[in-house]
């Protein structure tokens, strides 16, 4: 076009419009994915899942440890301290089905049915 002149930017030549550390940049960086989603919100909602998995996988270990005990009550005869520890393992069931449901959430929040 005539009249008109371009002068490439290079990195050199660019003006340095950064503020604050490094770290505090990378905090406000937030670019967006094709789901609407900030990087920074994909990131904590990674993290929000990873830790319902891992305490859904600590409620099914607890829940185990006393389906174990109930067991071993069982056989002893003890039926009181069977039950109780039966009624342990049932709570450590629900919290950890809660846990791996909030997991689920958070994965059809980010990613979509398929």
């Amino acid at each position: 076009m005539a009249g008109i002149t371009t002068t490439p930017v290079t990195p050199a030549s660019a003006p340095d419009t950064t503020v604050g550390s490094k770290e505090a940049r990378a905090k406000r960086v937030t670019l967006t994915t094709s789901h609407g989603w900030s990087h920074t919100e994909e990131d904590d909602m990674s993290k929000q899942a990873a830790e319902h998995h891992r305490k859904a996988a600590e409620h099914l270990e607890h829940a185990a440890h006393h389906h174990k005990e109930a067991a071993s009550h069982h056989e002893a005869g003890a039926h009181e301290k069977a039950a109780h520890h039966a009624h342990v393992a049932h709570g450590h069931h629900l919290h950890a089905d809660h846990h791996a449901e909030e997991a689920a959430k958070s994965h059809v929040e980010h990613h979509g049915k398929k």
